[in-house]
Parts: structure tokens; sequence; C-alpha cells
């Protein structure tokens, strides 16, 4: 907005002056000052565009190491954060310190909801808001400021304005202009491939090498284009309007298996999709037009011949618990496309994914939810997959320094406390297992577990309980990189058994149990993934021998922190003893990645609790996260109350990754040492032998691509791993069949084994049951 006349131009010049000098008594005397020349409150803001935020917080000071009161002054036009000791001293322009916000990232603790970080130039501040409402509107103009101030957040901060307001039309037009460059880019390769013929039937060397080299030169133009084509997809996806976002969505959910077919980029599928005629047969380019170049005519005459097929546009009703897909991410994209022409020529669908959705059996899809027909051969076929799984030690994790372009684009995409359900992560933090199988390895201690039926005292009982579940994490995060397994496919499912470390070995097989080949003396675990909107994930676990078993579910719900990744462990697990009729239940601590710029780790952090509705014991467990001022990582409190008693009889304090102690009131010992404890290789079937839908089978490609850190092989086995789940989604969804899990059924809100041991057997606690409930239906009659 323009000053109406009358404006003292040197008022506004000597106010530049005092923002750039932080002087904070000149603002409010200059604002005075533009108040009585009669200005608009608009106005006045618009000549003075300083301050958009400014208030009181405290800030740790590394002299004291404290929380110190300041009052900050936040400059969305300068892009800084000034903070003051005193009112008088901000009056008087006495600037304590600045924080510039050119490219920093904003954080907070998902533990504390009072404070927030601002990371810079590798340094990072420490701020501390009265309550959650402060510190959230501070985030907010924060990030403002951030956005448009630092490289980082511009992308995404341009693109989501631009998104609102460019109308479809303009959408379509940018199609038009990718599909009209794909098509050029299809008839160089073919060129460029007639020249390579042609340089064969040379016979003088000289003139061969001569082609040769502008062969070479062609193809590095060529890799060029189509990195730049890529790219510019990527930007399609980026500005999609409001009134195309369900079509896209909806094509992009069935027609990615045929895109691997068409064309070096085969990005034509939504054009071919919405009945869009080719660029120039529909607009002409005129003579004027500053981006034409001189075209060959034999070039411009076939695109405008381009034949596009005339298919409707599909519709479709998802259900509730598949209408969102969740996977692992697919980055790299320019990575991609060579290789996704090779490894074409081995996949299906030859006649499109329309033809293959309306012709395949519904009976197809129940028995399982992706079809894994012609498969492409990703990795040596000489390669011995059950050796990979042997070799469970992971690789160290490298800085993600590294990566740093990676990470920025990662970075760009979020906001403090966003939903990474379905954010792109890049493929080199994957660690080599599925989620199921991870689960798995809590019960890595299978000695802890079988303790717990050999307890004759519901004392001893409860700390056996404890002890084992307290190991359960040692157990299944061993290393302490923050490594992500893979995100289990609908359907997919984890076997495997454990030898008991106390009783002798049986060839009496199990009837009916999870691991057909079980015998009874060994613990058996089973996993399915039974949804993905939420994405929940079954577990069951018994032991016959014993008497025991264990059902619970799982659903993970990630959120991003800023310098930090929060997983959230929604579900709930109960560990039955069916010899005394005792349910355990339990509940996961939250886990976290920290330090995601640089060398990524894990750590715990929560409430959680261990309660018995017969014996009435309970234990309540704290996992504390360090905090950046005090504290040591991976600690936890557990407090072990008996029935009816305010005071825990034992109190157990240490680190979940290394010695746990306990004290009680005669006594105090080492409760845990989990680095003693030495883990149980668990036992799986051959890969060669497993069905379809068994982890270890499924994600063998990608496994074998990390194991020799073939980074760009393991995206590619990813990819068409879950574009095939997509496809099995289009297809029940067309056929109007819901999906339902095979070996968990959903009861009160929570999955249960459909054939556990406490109904494959009687127990004395279900005879007694029974009794109890015949006599009194006798006494009823009576």
């Amino acid at each position: 907005m323009r000053i109406e006349p009358g404006t003292n131009d040197s008022l506004q010049r000597r106010y530049l002056r005092c923002r750039d000098k932080y002087n904070y008594s000149f603002y409010l005397w200059a604002r005075y000052s533009l108040i009585g020349l009669g200005l608009s409150e608009m106005q006045i803001c618009y000549c003075q565009k300083v301050v958009i935020m400014e208030g009181p917080l405290s800030k740790w000071t590394n002299v004291i190491e404290g929380w110190q009161f300041r009052l900050f002054v936040l400059d969305e036009t300068a892009g800084t954060l000034s903070y003051y000791t005193s009112q008088d001293k901000m009056k008087k322009g006495q600037v304590r310190g600045c924080v510039r916000l050119k490219g920093a990232v904003v954080g907070i603790d998902d533990e504390d909801d009072c404070t927030f970080t601002i990371t810079v130039d590798q340094k990072m501040f420490h701020f501390q808001a009265k309550d959650y409402e402060e510190r959230d509107r501070w985030i907010s103009a924060l990030e403002k400021t951030i956005q448009e101030h630092s490289d980082i957040y511009r992308y995404r901060f341009k693109h989501t304005n631009v998104g609102v307001a460019r109308s479809s039309s303009s959408y379509i037009q940018f199609e038009k202009r990718i599909a009209q460059v794909d098509t050029y880019l299809q008839m160089v390769i073919d060129r460029i491939q007639h020249l390579e013929s042609f340089v064969a039937d040379l016979k003088p060397e000289e003139e061969s090498g001569k082609i040769s080299r502008i062969i070479q030169i062609a193809n590095e133009m060529l890799d060029s284009v189509k990195h730049s084509v890529v790219l510019l997809q990527y930007a399609k996806n980026e500005i999609v309007p409001e009134e195309s976002k369900a079509l896209v969505e909806a094509n992009s959910a069935i027609s990615g298996e045929q895109k691997l077919n068409a064309g070096p980029l085969s990005n034509l599928e939504p054009l071919q999709k919405s009945g869009i005629k080719p660029p120039l047969e529909e607009e002409k380019i005129s003579d004027d037009d500053e981006s034409q170049r001189p075209t060959d005519s034999s070039l411009l005459s076939t695109v405008e011949n381009i034949q596009f097929k005339d298919e409707p546009i599909l519709s479709y009703s998802k259900s509730d618990e598949e209408d969102e897909l969740y996977y692992d991410s697919v980055e790299q994209m320019a990575m991609l496309v060579d290789d996704m022409q090779i490894e074409s020529r081995e996949v299906e669908m030859n006649n499109g994914i329309v033809n293959q959705l309306n012709n395949s059996s519904t009976g197809e899809a129940d028995d399982f939810p992706y079809v894994l027909h012609n498969e492409p051969q990703f990795t040596d076929p000489g390669v011995n997959f059950d050796m990979l799984y042997e070799d469970d030690a992971e690789d160290e994790l490298e800085d993600t320094r590294e990566h740093g372009s990676v990470i920025m684009h990662l970075l760009s995409q979020l906001s403090v406390g966003m939903d990474l359900t379905k954010i792109v992560l890049p493929t080199y933090i994957l660690e080599r297992r599925s989620l199921l199988e991870m689960y798995a390895d809590f019960m890595s201690f299978p000695d802890l577990f079988e303790r717990i039926a050999d307890c004759e005292l519901a004392d001893d009982r409860m700390l056996a309980v404890v002890r084992w579940y307290l190991s359960t994490f040692y157990g299944g995060r061993r290393s302490g990189l923050a490594k992500k397994p893979y995100n289990p496919i609908l359907g997919e499912v984890f076997a495997c058994c454990w030898n008991s470390p106390s009783v002798k070995a049986s060839d009496e097989k199990v009837a009916d149990g999870p691991v057909p080949t079980a015998t009874v003396n060994q613990i058996t675990f089973v996993g399915e993934q039974v949804s993905h909107h939420p994405p929940v994930s079954a577990f069951y676990v018994e032991h016959p021998s014993k008497k025991l078993q264990l059902n619970g579910h799982i659903w993970t719900k990630s959120k991003f922190l800023g310098l930090s990744i929060a997983v959230h462990n929604v579900g709930q697990t109960c560990l039955s003893v069916l010899e005394r009729g005792e349910e355990y239940l339990f509940d996961f601590p939250n886990g976290y990645g920290r330090s995601i710029l640089t060398t990524p780790w894990v750590e715990f952090g929560g409430k959680c609790s261990i309660r018995c509705e017969k014996t009435s014991y309970h234990a309540d467990i704290e996992f504390s996260t360090k905090t950046f001022y005090s504290g040591k990582a991976h600690c936890l409190k557990v407090e072990v109350y008996r029935p009816a008693e305010k005071s825990p009889y034992a109190t157990i304090r240490g680190q979940w990754n290394g010695v746990m102690h306990i004290k009680t009131n005669q006594t105090e010992e080492v409760f845990l040492d989990v680095r003693k404890l030495d883990p149980t290789g668990k036992l799986c079937r051959p890969i060669a032998e497993q069905k379809p839908n068994e982890s270890r089978r499924l994600w063998r490609h990608v496994t074998a691509a990390l194991k020799e850190k073939d980074v760009h092989r393991a995206t590619r086995c990813k990819f068409w791993l879950e574009q095939k789940q997509r496809d099995a989604a289009a297809r029940r969804a067309l056929s109007n069949v819901a999906w339902k899990p095979k070996l968990f059924e959903q009861v009160a809100g929570g999955w249960m084994y459909h054939m556990p041991l406490s109904k494959r057997g009687q127990f004395p606690h279900q005879e007694k049951q029974e009794r109890d409930r015949v006599q009194s239906e006798r006494q009823w009659e009576e």
C-alpha cells in the first residue's frame, strides 16, 4: 500500500535504520508519529512492517545452566528473533542477542508441551513458553518467517499458495506440455538408436569414432532431459488444483503399473484417463511464441498423429479400511526411469491395468491381497536369501549430512506436528526386516518368558512379567541406530518359533497351532498386518508346554517434531498364564528418532502400565527421554504394587539397554542386565518354502539390495512391491470386496487370534469356571 502524501520521507528512512539497529524505543516513537499524521492502522503496519509477534519467553542459558526470562521480538522482514533482558533495555534498543531464522529448523519435545527449539548454523537455541497455546502461536509465527527466508521451506511455501490460486485450466495446459515433451523425448531416443545401428555398419574407424562421439554427447543430453522431465512431474504433483485431486488420486491408485510399460517416462496416463487430446492437436503453437524452436516437419507430424486411447474415467467407492494406502515411500524417481524400462519387459499387464482389473477373479483377490505373478528378477539367481537373514548385524548408519539434499527435500515437505504417514522417507534409513519381524524379536529371550509360569507366588510372577517386559525392548532394538523397518503390506504375515531353553525337545507337533512345524515344547509367534487405515499389526505368541499365550495389536502413529520423529504405539497386549487364569494387560512406550540431521539414534519415552485383574497387582513404568539440560538417555523407573497398597513393594531403576536395579524393603540388587543376556535365534522356514505373503519372501530383494548397499536397486524393488499393493486395492474396489484378515478377527476394538491355545485345550481354571457355570444354572432351574 502506498503512503498518503504528507508522510515524512526521512521518517520512513530513519524507521528502517531503526529496524536494522533494533532500536525499539525509536520504533515506538515512529509508530506514534505515524498515528499523529492521521494514517490508518493498515497504513501504519505497512510503513512499519517490522514486528509480527513479541512477548516474553524463557531461554536456556549455558552460563548459569538454567532458564532465564527474556523479552522477544520477531522481525518478519529481517528474518530475525531478537531478545532483551528487560522492558527498559528493549525500549532503549539494547539487544541481548539475535537468532537468524534463514535456514533455521523449529523443533518441539513431544514430552513437554511448553518448550521448543530453533536450530540454525549448527547451533541449537532452547525456549520455553508459559503453556501449549503460547508455544503453538510462536511456532506458527516462526515457521511463517522461516518459510519466507529459508531455501529449504521456500519450495513448499510457494507452491502452497500457487496451488490455491492456479486454475484447473492452467494445470491441464501444464500437463499437456509435459506430455508433449515426453513424446519428443521418445522420438529423440529412437533417432539415437537408429544412429547407433548406423555406426555398426561403418568400416573406417575414423568415421566411426566421430559418430560414436556424437552418440555419447547425445546420450548425455538425453539423460539431462529425462531428469528435467521427472522434475517437471514433481512440480506438477505439487500444484494439483482442488478440482483435479480426486481424479489424480484415483488414477494414481490404479494406473501405476501401466506406467512401467509406456514410454521413457510413462506419464501420459492422466491425459488418457481424462480424454484430453494431444497438445498440438487441440492447440497449435503460435508463430510469436517465444518458447517455440525450429522443429523438423517429420517430428511435428509424429506428435500431431499421437493416438490416445479413449478410456472412461474409473470410479469406485473405497471401504473405510482401504481408503488410504500406507507403504514405504519412493524417492529418487530420476534413478528409477531407466531401470523401470528394463524391468517392465519382464512385467505383466501388456494390455493395461483396466483390462486386468476387469478380467481378474475376485477369488484370487480373496486368497491374497496382492498378486505377485511374473516378478522381475531384481537379484542374482545365485543369491542365498536365507543366509542374508542369518546375518542380522546391521551396518552402521551413515551420517545423514552425507545425504544433505535428501534431508533438505524431506524437511521441505514437513512442518512441526505433521503426520508422517504419507511423507517420502529415504531408502537408506531402512533396516533389513519387516515391522512384523521386529515384533517377533521382542521374544528374543524365551527363558525369561518361561519363568513367568514357573513362579508360585504372585509377587514373584509379577516381577517375572516385569523382567520379561523390560527385556523385550532390547531384544527388538539391540542396535541403537534409528533405522526404520519395512512397513508391512496388508495381509503380510510373519511366523517363527524358538526352542525352549529349559524344556527338553519333543517331536510332538502342536495341533492347529500357528506354526504347523512347531512342537509342543517350542515357543511360536505369528503376526499379520490386519489393516492399513489405521496401520495395525496384530501378533500372537504361545508356549503350549508352559500354558502361556500372548495376544496383542499395535497401531503406529508417526509425527514430525522438527529435529526428531515420534512414533506413538497405540494398542494393548494381553499375556495369559492359562494354568492360573491370570491375564496381564500392558501397553508400549513411544519411540523417538533423534538427531535426524546428523546421526540418528533411538530412545523410548512415556508412561506404561502392567495390570492383572485377578490378583490386583500392577506396575507403573516410566521411560524418561534425555533432556538437553540434564539427565541420561534410555532411563526408566518401575514401581510395583501389591493389591490395595499405596506404596510400591519394589522399585526398579536403570536403563532399558543396560543394567536395572531393584530395591525392596530388605535389599537392593541387580534386577536385569540385558547386555549379559544371550538371545535365542528364531527358527523360520526357508524362503523357498514360504507362502507369497510371508515377510521374508516378500521383502527378500529389498533386503539383498540393502545388504549390498545398493540403495538404487532397493528403491526399485520397493516401488514394484508397493505398486502391486495399489493394484490389488483397485481390484477389490472394483469388485466391491473388502479385505478380511486370515489369522485375526476384530473383537471389541482389538484383534484376537482366531484359534488361540486357550480355545484348543482345557485348563484347571477353565474347568472350575465351567463347573461354577453349570452349578449356577442348576440352582436357577431349581
